[in-house]
């Protein structure tokens, strides 16, 4: 499983009503509410707010046509929007552990038990909250730059939208439409930590002209802890390091 571009785990997605409606909420804010979760205020792994035009965001460029908000394991609830408390308190706890259980799924594939530990003590998760709203500019044909994921396994267990295409292992793009199942992708950290011929999968997301719709994303990222240390195969690895190689990339 682990050599295949898209993993389909055929599970039945869950309901992306409760975090949606709680993004909603806080995309409704005032912006200078909104700007008290900048990443800049967190300062942990990628947590926070990036916003539509933001020049020094971690995970999007200015020219991308989307809000974000990534949270996580990382920083304690009370310390993300009120907007989000309830999910983070409930509903996240259940998703977290279905997602952790089809990651360890693919990984069984990688036929690597050290990993497997290494993963089930070193790893946590963080979610990306994307909103596209509708292009008005009709020069705009993309919505999300093509870029690899920070993670190990980027999982989408809401399932998705139409929109996004990756660059398969024969380098031809495809468009992976709509997806009513739970699914997941390769990372950057596939590459980094397991086998660097197991590429992460370059991906964006494109406009389609004909349905200018918003659109919301979810994804969940599985990535090391910040601060964490750990010896795989001899060598050292550092998630400190591992977010500085990732950012290098763009």
């Amino acid at each position: 499983m682990i050599k295949n571009d898209i993993f389909n785990f055929n599970t039945e997605a869950f309901s992306t009503k409760n975090l949606i409606s709680a993004f909603k909420l806080f995309l409704e804010k005032p912006l200078d509410y909104r700007i008290q979760f900048l990443q800049a205020k967190y300062n942990k792994a990628f947590d926070g707010y990036s916003f539509l035009g933001q020049e020094n965001s971690l995970n999007q460029y200015s020219t991308d046509q989307l809000h974000s908000f990534v949270l996580s394991e990382f920083t304690s609830v009370e310390n993300f929007p009120r907007e989000f408390h309830s999910y983070l308190k409930t509903e996240f706890l259940e998703v977290k552990k279905a997602v952790t259980n089809l990651e360890l799924e693919v990984l069984k594939s990688f036929n690597n038990n050290e990993f497997i530990e290494i993963y089930k003590s070193n790893f946590r998760h963080m979610i990306s909250c994307n909103y596209y709203p509708k292009i008005v500019d009709k020069t705009i044909t993309e919505r999300l730059s093509t870029h690899k994921d920070v993670s190990l396994f980027s999982v989408f267990p809401y399932g998705l939208d139409n929109g996004l295409a990756y660059q398969n292992s024969n380098n031809r793009v495809v468009d992976l439409g709509f997806k009513p199942e739970a699914f997941g992708f390769k990372g950057f950290g596939v590459e980094y930590f397991l086998d660097e011929k197991l590429k992460g999968l370059n991906h964006k997301v494109n406009l389609d002209v004909s349905e200018n719709n918003e659109r919301f994303s979810i994804a969940f990222f599985s990535i090391p802890k910040p601060n964490t240390t750990f010896t795989f195969r001899g060598k050292i690895y550092n998630s400190e390091t591992f977010y500085i190689n990732y950012l290098n990339l763009f």
